[in-house]
Formats: structure tokens, C-alpha cells, sequence
């Protein structure tokens, strides 16, 4: 599952966000549409997609919930890494998962780049071994 926020404007005056038929569909199609393109990406590396599955609403559930009809045996999501202050205030989509799923979760985080190390033609001196 590949789960993406899709920006929608809210007019301040409505007490209840209201999204027209119209505004859902289009909202749909441009998620089945970022959906499409990681698949491709995916497939473009080699890798295979056994199935896909478009869900809305707040991901932490949707992503739980599925986990639970297709009887999933691991569920596997990023992490953004977020310090602590933002994830208290702005919740953690991982944490949610890893405290609500019905199966182990894997957290994975994006990959820090590596420090570049310089090796140079040092002798043992240099080094310490002497």
C-alpha cells in the first residue's frame, strides 16, 4: 500500500469538511494515478506487484484495516523520521500502525546517505598499529 496525502482546500466557514462528488472523484483519480506511478517505478526496477489496493481516509486506519481483511502475515511502512516535537504534535503514521495491527509491523526508515571517508596511503604509523 502506498499511501500519500493529497492536499484539499477547506473553506473556514464550513463546521463539517464537505467534498462534492465531484472534488472526490478527481481526488480518486489523482491517487489511483500516483498509485500507478509507483507501480511502474517498482516494475521498472525489477520488482514485482503481487496487488494494489486504493484506500482514503487517514492512512494509520486504512492501512490497519487492510492489513486485517487480507489477513496479512507482516505490514511493512516508512518512517519520515520525524523528531520527537513534530511527531508528538503531528502524530506518527508508524507508531499508529506498530500500536494497532493485528500482525508484526516492520518500520523501515529512509536510508541516511554515508560519510564520504578519504583513504589515503597511510602507513601503519599513521594508523595507530604501531
Amino acid at each position: 500500500m502506498y499511501t500519500a496525502s493529497i492536499p484539499v482546500a477547506v473553506d473556514p466557514s464550513f463546521d463539517v469538511l464537505r467534498v462534492s462528488e465531484v472534488a472526490e472523484e478527481d481526488v480518486r483519480k489523482r491517487a489511483q494515478q500516483l498509485l500507478d506511478d509507483q507501480v511502474k517505478r517498482i516494475e521498472a526496477g525489477e520488482g514485482t506487484v503481487a496487488q494494489t489496493h486504493l484506500r482514503m481516509g487517514r492512512p494509520n486506519e486504512e492501512i490497519v484495516t487492510l492489513g486485517e481483511e487480507i489477513d496479512a502475515s507482516l505490514v511493512i511502512t516508512g518512517s519520515r523520521g520525524l523528531d520527537g516535537i513534530r511527531r508528538a504534535l503531528m502524530g506518527s503514521v508508524s507508531s499508529s500502525v506498530v500500536q494497532h495491527a493485528h500482525c508484526p509491523v516492520l518500520v523501515v526508515r529512509k536510508e541516511e546517505p554515508e560519510e564520504e571517508v578519504q583513504v589515503g596511503e597511510a602507513g601503519p604509523e599513521e594508523v595507530g598499529l604501531v
